[in-house]
């Protein structure tokens, strides 16, 4: 699967989405991003940039959006 190592390269590390990070939710699980998937939060920061582009440094490649957003599309699978 190719959304683990997105997530893993620029959500879930030390600071930011991970268990006692200062990001909201936890990105370590499948259950944190299912979850922020599943309340619009992970599409509209990740995907969209609103309110704001996460990552904090700008929005990812545009290759590596349209991945995530065929992941999103298809109801974000934990396969």
């Amino acid at each position: 699967c190719q959304i683990v190592p997105i997530l893993q390269a620029n959500c879930a590390f030390s600071g930011c989405h991970v268990q006692g990070g200062n990001g909201s939710g936890d990105f370590e699980t499948y259950a944190g991003v299912k979850a922020k998937v599943d309340n619009g939060s992970f599409e509209n920061r990740a995907i969209l940039g609103q309110p704001g582009p996460m990552p904090y440094g700008g929005l990812l490649p545009d290759s590596v959006l349209s991945v995530l957003q065929a992941w999103i599309d298809k109801g974000a699978p934990n396969n």
